[in-house]
């Protein structure tokens, strides 16, 4: 009897496979950087939100689906690294702002171009209507599952 195919087995293994890819492209930039793909996700990310906006770690654990303890650690690390600051706001002493540091700036344009050249792997084999029906796919399943 042929095993059914389950949603989420394929979606792991493909999460697998382009962690595995993306982490390879970026190898680069950590060598000369000493950051990881999800450090660089985050950069990215921090980026995109300009200086106006306040993200703090909540943000980040909703924007990559990450627990507490896992964001926590990373902030550490980053943190440590000298790639970003986390500051007190006024009003309210619990939450810390993050920014990006200036050696997180320098970094950011590498990262970029690692992401852009993995982006444009990942779509090669895909048509633009493909591409769509996967963001709707996943969008809805993002959805339900949050």
């Amino acid at each position: 009897m042929q095993e059914p195919d389950w949603i989420g087995r394929k979606i792991k293994s493909c999460c697998n496979l382009i962690d595995r890819e993306f982490n390879a492209s970026i190898r680069k930039v950590e060598a000369a950087s000493g950051i990881t793909g999800m450090q660089g996700m985050v950069i990215g990310y921090l980026s995109r939100q300009g200086e106006s906006c306040e993200v703090f770690q909540r943000d980040l654990e909703r924007e990559f689906h990450i627990t507490r303890s896992s964001a926590t650690g990373l902030l550490k690390l980053m943190e440590n690294n000298g790639l970003i600051t986390r500051t007190p706001v006024d009003y309210d002493a619990r939450l810390k702002r993050l920014q990006l540091t200036p050696k997180a700036t320098t970094i950011l344009e590498e990262v970029n171009h690692c992401i852009k050249a993995f982006e444009q792997q990942l779509r090669q084999c895909l048509t633009e209507e493909q591409v769509a029906a996967l963001f709707h796919a996943l969008d809805l399943l993002e959805e339900r599952l949050s």
